[in-house]
């Protein structure tokens, strides 16, 4: 983990009941050392019927939606002849 900078999220709460009703720490999440800061890790108390209670990793980062609007051109869709004849007629008309 420490030589791919990653970190563990857990909030010390207990995950896994065991058949006698002890508890213990068994589930985390392992994220990038860049969101560590901006994780948070929560058990949930409703354990649905399962000896693990859930858990939620949450990564407070705001997303950016980047949109390519330029132009593209299909070129091979493109009309060589033609192109080549009026580039001929105009730059011979010069």
């Amino acid at each position: 983990m420490d030589n791919n900078n990653f970190t563990i999220l857990n909030n010390r709460q207990p995950t896994y009941t065991h058949h006698n009703g002890t508890r213990s720490h068994l589930d985390l999440s392992i994220v990038c050392h860049t969101f560590a800061t901006k994780g948070d890790w929560d058990v949930l108390p409703d354990t649905l019927g399962s000896d693990h209670s859930p858990i939620v990793t949450y990564i407070n980062i705001q997303i950016t939606e980047e949109i390519d609007d330029t132009k593209k051109f299909i070129l091979y869709k493109a009309d060589w002849e033609s192109f080549k004849i009026n580039s001929r007629k105009l730059l011979t008309a010069i």
